[in-house]
């Protein structure tokens, strides 16, 4: 007898193991805990394992009597669609015409893209039908993001556990008690569903906005007829061993797109539509998101542009014109012709923080000329005794005193030291 080993994830904090007959509770674990805990058994490497989803991680769409791809199909109906928008939205005036044309134009071209990207949206999610009648081909789908089932599958196989199919609890409630005529709610941790059952099939199917939190205790309320499925032993037993009774929808099984049946309905027109959708998806992956880059380029290296031209007027206003400066030091430089002669240069700096100014500085005969101004008294007299401690034989060329500044020149002959 093959061993029966099912894993039941109600939510991320509440997993269920069935195994021996016997019911487990993991609180707070995740599913690779639940996995490693089997190593306790002796199970053989043969074991295949069956994964119950909770319908929570599902999203449920109604019953319809088909699930093609409707608006993808009522592309060959755009132009009536269209004209009848195009009718509402353009006033009477002499380019009416021309402006129905450019609209209808750019509405078709704005449908088509929501359509296929819609479209490709719809290829990132698993989707099963669940039947609620066979006999008049109504169901509902479950969807679930292929992302999720990618990593159930990558968790098994981290654990080195084989995975045999990943079914939904409703579905299991369902064939449990299908029988039966009868009315059951399924409690949920965020939301409840309500299904009632006549002749084995499924006549109503609703989403109640109920979680199980709500309800401390079951047994306290009266529910009329209708029969609670919660988290008691009977309840999760049910949901276990009903999974027994279907094959679909199984979520790890892959559909055969080109079964016998298939082909039978496989048309031109579906070849078309598979074309379109590719051909398409291939035009806007490159098409738009690249004009919109560029735009987006193109606005970013205008702002940029406009940014340095502002920050070099702003940095012109606020730099100071050094050009006396530099005509000066470029007089001096012109006739140094020996290294000592820089301990000149670095005496006339140490001595501008006095407050002296240079207008002349001249070099010629083995003596320097300085020309300059000082704005106080006691600042010359500084720079007078800075200047015969540092050099002999200086001469005082001329001293003239206004109102505003001092004015001066003097005649340094020869050196005394270096410092």
């Amino acid at each position: 007898m093959r061993e029966q080993i099912k894993i039941y994830i109600r939510s991320e904090e509440k997993i269920y193991l069935f195994i021996e007959e016997k019911i487990y509770f993991y609180e707070n674990q995740d599913l690779s805990s639940v996995l490693e805990s089997l190593d306790e058994y002796s199970l053989s490497e043969e074991v295949e394992i069956s994964l119950i989803l909770h319908f929570s991680y599902f999203k449920i769409e109604g019953m319809e009597t088909d699930y093609e791809d409707n608006n993808i199909k009522n592309i060959e109906n755009f132009d009536d669609e269209i004209e009848e928008n195009v009718e509402g939205n353009i006033g009477e005036n002499g380019t009416q015409k021309l402006a129905k044309i450019s609209f209808k134009e750019n509405f078709r071209w704005e449908i088509l893209k929501e359509k296929i990207l819609w479209k490709m949206r719809e290829m990132k999610c698993l989707k099963k039908k669940f039947f609620l009648n066979h006999i008049e081909d109504k169901y509902v789908t479950f969807g679930i993001e292929k992302k999720k089932i990618e990593e159930f599958k990558n968790v098994f196989k981290q654990e080195k556990k084989k995975l045999l199919d990943i079914k939904v609890d409703v579905a299991s409630i369902y064939n449990y008690n299908k029988n039966e005529d009868i009315e059951i709610l399924t409690i949920g941790e965020r939301k409840s569903l309500r299904f009632e059952v006549e002749d084995s099939k499924i006549s109503e199917l609703e989403e109640i906005d109920l979680k199980i939190d709500d309800l401390e205790n079951l047994e306290e309320y009266d529910f009329s007829d209708m029969k609670t499925v919660g988290l008691s032993e009977d309840n999760l037993k049910e949901i276990f061993l009903g999974t027994e009774l279907y094959e679909e929808p199984n979520f790890l099984k892959k559909e055969k797109f080109f079964e016998n049946k298939n082909l039978k309905k496989f048309e031109v027109k579906d070849v078309a539509i598979i074309l379109l959708i590719g051909a398409s998806y291939i035009f806007l992956q490159n098409l738009i998101p690249l004009e919109r880059e560029k735009a987006k380029n193109e606005r970013l290296k205008n702002e940029t542009k406009k940014l340095e031209k502002e920050y070099l007027s702003k940095k012109n206003e606020k730099l100071p014109d050094y050009s006396k400066e530099l005509s000066l030091l470029e007089e001096v430089d012109s006739n140094i012709t020996r290294k000592e002669y820089y301990s000149f240069i670095k005496f006339l700096i140490e001595n501008s923080r006095n407050g002296v100014d240079y207008t002349k500085i001249n070099y010629g005969d083995n003596k320097w000329i300085v020309q300059g101004t000082v704005n106080k008294f006691e600042n010359f007299e500084k720079f007078e005794n800075n200047l015969e401690r540092k050099y002999s034989g200086t001469e005082l060329g001329y001293l003239k005193d206004n109102d505003e500044e001092i004015v001066f020149e003097y005649t340094m002959m020869d050196k005394k030291n270096d410092n």
